[in-house]
């Protein structure tokens, strides 16, 4: 009865599964923070409008900045001026600013920080305030949330929002919009001396930059 049982032992011991191996430790990145940061910066180039973008509607180009040969782009996160400043503020961005007469384009890729917790940053900025001062000693700017601006096709998460500026005598209202595609984020202003005014003609940059973007 012992060796049946011993042999029934040895049996199920060799049946049973070998436990499974741990799994191996992960493998840290090779890649730094600056060679992702500057992979990133080949993609805001290619989402910039063409320089001509805007002739038909009368707007001509002013300047790239920094400069699109400028091997280091903007670091600095600077969304908006409204109600004192919408800024990516977390992770690591990189942007290029393109500009026209009245008309404005930013493209932002990040590296740390996802798209839409940029684009709730600015929606929260915006709604934070009805008025705010630019400028000490000028007039206050008017706030007006919540655009209502189609989301323009392929675009993950869009916010638009104007805000007056009388500080500013030749454009009276400014209106703005972010929209994102995973890893980057695209802000585009229209300026003109009436809110409806720049509201239409805010559309009509959002639609161009998102084609460009897709």
């Amino acid at each position: 009865m012992r060796a049946v049982i011993a042999a029934c032992v040895v049996t199920l011991a060799a049946c049973a599964p070998a436990p499974a191996a741990p799994p191996p430790p992960p493998v840290p990145s090779t890649v730094s923070t600056p060679d992702l940061v500057k992979a990133m910066d080949v993609k805001v180039k290619v989402a910039l409008l063409p320089l001509d973008a805007f002739a038909d509607l009368g707007s001509r180009f002013v300047a790239d900045k920094p400069e699109l040969t400028a091997e280091l782009a903007d670091t600095a996160g600077r969304i908006s001026s409204v109600c004192l400043g919408a800024r990516v503020d977390a992770g690591v961005s990189t942007s290029r600013r393109r500009v026209w007469t009245n008309i404005d384009q930013q493209v932002f890729g990040l590296v740390g920080v996802s798209a839409q917790h940029v684009v709730d940053s600015v929606r929260d900025t915006a709604r934070s305030c009805k008025t705010y001062t630019a400028q000490i000693n000028k007039p206050e700017r008017t706030v007006k949330a919540d655009l209502d601006i189609p989301k323009p096709a392929g675009a993950e998460d869009f916010y638009a929002f104007c805000h007056s500026m009388p500080d500013v005598a030749d454009l009276a209202w400014k209106c703005e919009a972010v929209f994102s595609r995973r890893d980057l984020v695209v802000a585009v202003s229209a300026s003109a001396s009436s809110e409806e005014n720049a509201t239409e003609g805010l559309g009509l940059v959002v639609e161009r930059a998102a084609k460009a973007l897709a």
